[in-house]
């Protein structure tokens, strides 16, 4: 599933619904798409925020990872702390 949810000050029904397009193009077919939207009349009038939660995502190994070089290797291996020196 996805969540998706839009905050901004002025945002029009047209804007919502090629947010939701686009996020609908890049998914399965049968993917439950749930949006919601956060009139913030602290925003800029050219200001929007979009977050996006996706949920039971089926990845080959390292796909998400993408290209990880700029990753320390601690954290894309994990430490073993029980090893014996």
């Amino acid at each position: 599933g996805i969540i998706l949810n839009v905050s901004a000050k002025n945002i029009t029904l047209r804007e919502m619904n090629i947010a939701a397009a686009i996020v609908r193009q890049n998914c399965s077919e049968d993917a439950d798409v749930k949006l919601g939207l956060i009139v913030d009349p602290d925003m800029n009038d050219d200001e929007l925020d979009i977050t996006l939660i996706a949920a039971g995502l089926e990845l080959d190994e390292g796909e998400l990872m993408g290209d990880a070089s700029d990753i320390p290797a601690i954290y894309r291996f994990g430490l073993d702390i029980n090893e014996e020196e």
